[in-house]
């Protein structure tokens, strides 16, 4: 609730993500993002963003260029002093709170300052964020979150298997070690 700017660079942003960060600035926060969209980035999210960008201090961007937007920056400025965020965290309840991820502390002022000119080149090549791209945008979210449910389904159902696959090799594991134990008991053993 301290911070006099931030810049938040995501691959993916959900509704929920950004409503943790919206509730965690002062209302004269400058805002400044960019989202990716080779993800499912929430439309919602997106909205809201829009909305926000006609009405406050707010700048938004689309990454579109050809590859993979895949960063997960969250850097903020209160008066002259940066603190970054780097990992693998997007802006979402899993990338926040549930995931297993990692993420970096940056205090080194002049990293910061790098991250924040890192930010603006990719930032001045995004598209700006439209009502038209959203509109556009919404459609072809809903197929993708479709793919995305089947793909979540379908890995969930390969870790099954494996960890079945596992205990299974766990246990003949344990059984062949319990031979090997009673062997070495047995009279024949002792004498080798």
């Amino acid at each position: 609730r301290r911070a006099d700017e931030v810049w938040v660079a995501v691959a993916l942003m959900s509704y929920d993500g950004l409503h943790f960060i919206l509730n965690n600035l002062k209302s004269a926060c400058r805002q400044n993002y960019l989202i990716g969209i080779d993800l499912p980035t929430d439309p919602d999210a997106l909205s809201i963003l829009n909305e926000l960008q006609l009405k406050n201090d707010l700048n938004v961007r689309i990454h579109t260029n050809k590859e993979s937007f895949h960063p997960k920056l969250y850097l903020i400025r209160s008066k002259n002093k940066f603190t970054g965020f780097v990992g693998s965290a997007n802006c979402t309840n899993g990338g926040l709170f549930n995931n297993v991820e990692l993420t970096t502390l940056v205090t080194d002022q002049a990293v910061c300052i790098q991250l924040t000119k890192w930010f603006e080149h990719y930032f001045m090549a995004g598209m700006p964020l439209t009502t038209k791209f959203i509109e556009q945008y919404e459609t072809e979210y809903l197929k993708r979150k479709e793919r995305k449910k089947k793909d979540e389904k379908s890995a969930k159902k390969e870790k099954k298997t494996l960890t079945q696959e596992m205990d299974a090799t766990f246990s003949e594991k344990n059984k062949f070690i319990k031979v090997l134990k009673e062997y070495r008991k047995e009279d024949d053993y002792q004498e080798v």
